[in-house]
């Protein structure tokens, strides 16, 4: 009799426990459903060569001397423009792998300052850790947080794991994240063609 009602209340608990994932499960679809509608009417190109002149001219609009205008950055049209940019292309098909580096560098700034943006004028601007893991973004079509890009992308390009050869670490230098003590943020999109000369820049 007890080993049935110590069956009994595992399998309570189990079934609890399914029912919580599930609820949870859902209740992160809901909240991120545009995001989720957004990647699903988003077409995403495929091409050779990266395209970041949208990137580029709001680097080149809001930031002067490594400070960002966020004030304009967040009125403005551009920043806009600049997400759709990261959302709508994709690196798979770049020819040269430093593109690809280049496009993900750019996305995570792009994203990080669409975070700043967004707490422009509130009464606690400072940018959370938590923003970086719950915020969802579009990037190359498909849904994710600026710490999976982060993380899950950046990282294992820049530093891969198991003593495998990697980029100039020396890349870390141009990724923003909006904390104290970063790096300053380029006037620029970074390129391939930008790379080697934007690392010794923001380095010196």
């Amino acid at each position: 009799m007890k080993k049935k009602n110590s069956n009994r209340s595992f399998t309570t608990i189990t079934l609890l426990l399914m029912a919580m994932g599930i609820l949870l499960s859902l209740s992160q679809f809901i909240n991120h459903a545009p995001e989720y509608l957004r990647a699903v009417l988003t077409p995403v190109r495929h091409s050779t060569k990266p395209d970041f002149s949208n990137i580029d001219k709001l680097l080149t609009d809001v930031v002067e001397n490594g400070l960002v205008d966020y004030g304009k950055m967040a009125r403005g049209p551009l920043l806009n423009k600049a997400l759709d940019e990261v959302a709508g292309q994709s690196p798979d098909h770049f020819a040269n792998p430093e593109d690809r580096v280049a496009f993900l560098i750019n996305a995570h700034n792009i994203l990080s300052l669409k975070i700043m943006a967004d707490r422009y004028g509130k009464k606690d601007p400072a940018v959370r850790t938590l923003d970086f893991q719950t915020k969802r973004f579009v990037v190359s079509g498909k849904v994710i947080s600026v710490e999976q890009l982060w993380v899950d992308q950046l990282i294992p390009i820049i530093t891969p794991p198991g003593g495998q050869k990697g980029n100039d670490q020396r890349l870390l230098m141009l990724v923003c994240r909006c904390t104290m003590g970063d790096p300053p943020i380029l006037n620029h999109a970074v390129t391939a063609e930008s790379l080697h000369n934007d690392m010794a820049e923001n380095t010196n």
